[in-house]
């Protein structure tokens, strides 16, 4: 071997204890995707949609339990957000005043599907 010493190269995790981040460190528990199926949706509201047609997500009281519900322009309610995995996480976001958006991506006779998530402030 030669006397030469190779200089020293500084790795990608220089200064964080050369490791992974520990799970949940830094993760934004409120960037939610949502990509589903609305239920109970009412045919007058589904009859005006369009593809593209943005919705608001917002929380509605609908006796002692909260509803996710999607909103049109017209602040008409077109369906609810139900039986997806991170509905009680969207619930706890949506009561910090964290606001969410989906587009329509699919329409069918009595249904239609949606995509979006938080949007941007």
């Amino acid at each position: 071997m030669s006397g030469k010493k190779t200089p020293a190269r500084k790795s990608s995790t220089a200064g964080n204890g050369g490791g992974a981040p520990a799970a949940g460190a830094n993760i934004d528990q409120c960037d939610l995707l949502i990509d589903v199926d609305l239920e109970g949706v009412r045919l007058p509201r589904l009859a005006r949609l369009k593809l593209n047609d943005l919705l608001k997500v917002e929380l509605a009281a609908e006796g002692q339990f909260p509803t996710v519900v999607c909103v049109d322009a017209e602040g008409e309610i077109v369906g609810s957000l139900s039986a997806f995995l991170n509905l009680v996480q969207l619930i706890r976001c949506l009561r910090a005043g964290v606001k969410y958006q989906v587009f329509v991506t699919q329409l069918r006779p009595g249904g239609c599907r949606v995509l979006g998530g938080r949007v941007a402030t």
